[in-house]
């Protein structure tokens, strides 16, 4: 379980926030991103050899600039949570299932990358990421809100 906080500066298309993946193969992957669904919205990619679970959320980030995403999970399935700027997404799926899936549901991950992603080849479409800050844990609201504001300052 964990949460995961980006500020970036959103460019339209796709924009790999942070990933950890397998460099030898496409099929172990953990990725933070936006992509194109209709409008760009925040997306997590979740991929342990089976079936990619990718979900996206509501809001289209195209002209947002400077954004706040939280991408979390309690590791339970129907867990996954995304926020943009502090709201809560309506999420989507499109493909797989909201399995909750995180770090440690990945295996043989050997790199984390901010700002790209690196499998087989390397991937870079990169955000102005400004800052990537990861807690092992679902932190609690008020523990969020105080993360959050200092981030922000």
């Amino acid at each position: 379980s964990g949460t995961v906080f980006v500020i970036a500066g959103y460019n339209a298309g796709v924009n790999y926030f942070f990933s950890s993946a397998d460099e030898a193969t496409d099929t172990r992957l953990m990725i933070f991103l936006s992509q194109t669904h209709g409008t760009d919205r925040i997306t997590i990619n979740e991929r342990n050899n089976n079936v990619a679970d990718r979900l996206y959320g509501s809001t289209d980030l195209s002209g947002e600039g400077n954004v706040l995403l939280t991408y979390e999970s309690a590791g339970t399935i129907s867990s996954y949570n995304l926020e943009v700027d502090n709201n809560d997404e309506t999420m989507t799926i499109d493909s797989g299932s909201n399995s909750g899936d995180w770090f440690e549901d990945v295996s043989n991950r050997d790199n984390i990358v901010m700002g790209g992603l690196k499998r087989t080849a390397e991937q870079g479409f990169p955000a102005d990421e400004g800052l990537c800050v990861i807690y092992p844990a679902i932190l609690s609201a008020a523990d969020k809100a105080t993360a959050k504001a200092i981030l922000l300052t």
